[in-house]
């Protein structure tokens, strides 16, 4: 629990992060934290669809973090993933990473202020980690190609407030995010205009409806959508890996299930994708009855 305590901590410090890419590494790192902390296990298996869903990110741009958060040393690949088994990861302790240069700041693994949370509970701590990123995945923050959320910029900034204890001050979320302070007042106007926030100095957050300013902006059912695009290619995944495997055994082998889906011969995938989209839906209408 320590460990995930120190990566909670350096994730809540901008000094650590590039502006760019930052947001996207830190939702990963602490998605793979919160599943170590529920395994209690440093290791642990990530699907990038499922690290997407739980942090508001495309696949892609997860897929992309991780890559990042290994390069940077702060994921190890414990293991590669290897038919329908995902990557493992090893979470590597803030102390251990090496010397980090981002905007305006130099850090240097074990120097940087990350201190471990004061005492806390398991517990606490995974619901701590889980509202945090419970609140990066709202379809506030989402953007697509036709609708455009908030942003994950802006969604950091937000974050500055609800992941505080105390009142937060504009340098308190200058630290928290690693951005200007230009770029602070800019994304508390916004936040401000949409009833999110109070922007004033100290700031504070505002109750507001999710689902309504989600509605305004074109991004709700956002991540809806997005889970069931995601079961559908899981569930055609494991299709074609189980096609593979019968292709693969001796001709006297029984085929157990239904052939993968085929055009003109050719695997058909998006034929596939659709069926296990179907299938999905006919099996959440089932358990709704």
């Amino acid at each position: 629990m320590r460990r995930v305590s120190r990566v909670y901590a350096a994730t809540r410090h901008g000094g650590w992060w590039s502006p760019q890419a930052g947001p996207s590494d830190r939702k990963a790192l602490l998605y793979v934290a919160a599943m170590a902390l529920k395994a209690l296990n440093d290791t642990v298996e990530v699907d990038c669809r499922r690290l997407a869903d739980g942090t508001g990110m495309t696949p892609s741009t997860a897929s992309r973090a991780l890559r990042r958060l290994v390069k940077d040393q702060r994921l190890t690949l414990a293991r590669p993933g290897e038919g329908t088994r995902a990557h493992s990861y090893q979470l590597v302790c803030p102390q251990q990473w090496p010397v980090t240069q981002v905007r305006r700041i130099i850090t240097q693994g074990g120097t940087q202020a990350v201190p471990a949370l004061g005492a806390t509970t398991r517990e606490e701590l995974l619901e701590r980690v889980m509202a945090r990123l419970d609140h990066s995945a709202d379809d506030v923050w989402a953007s697509t190609r036709h609708s455009r959320g908030l942003g994950r910029h802006i969604e950091l900034t937000a974050a500055a407030l609800i992941d505080q204890e105390e009142a937060v001050t504009i340098e308190d979320i200058v630290t928290y995010t690693g951005q200007s302070k230009e770029r602070v007042l800019i994304h508390l106007r916004i936040l401000a205009i949409h009833g999110v926030v109070e922007a004033a100095d100290p700031c504070t957050p505002r109750p507001y409806d999710k689902a309504a300013l989600a509605s305004h902006l074109g991004t709700s059912g956002v991540r809806r959508r997005r889970l069931r695009h995601y079961e559908a290619e899981r569930g055609a995944w494991a299709a074609w890996c189980e096609e593979l495997a019968y292709l693969r055994a001796p001709g006297v082998l029984a085929r157990s299930g239904t052939r993968y889906p085929r055009t003109h011969g050719r695997p058909d995938h998006r034929r596939a994708r659709r069926l296990a989209r179907r299938t999905s839906v006919a099996v959440s209408m089932g358990e709704s009855i």
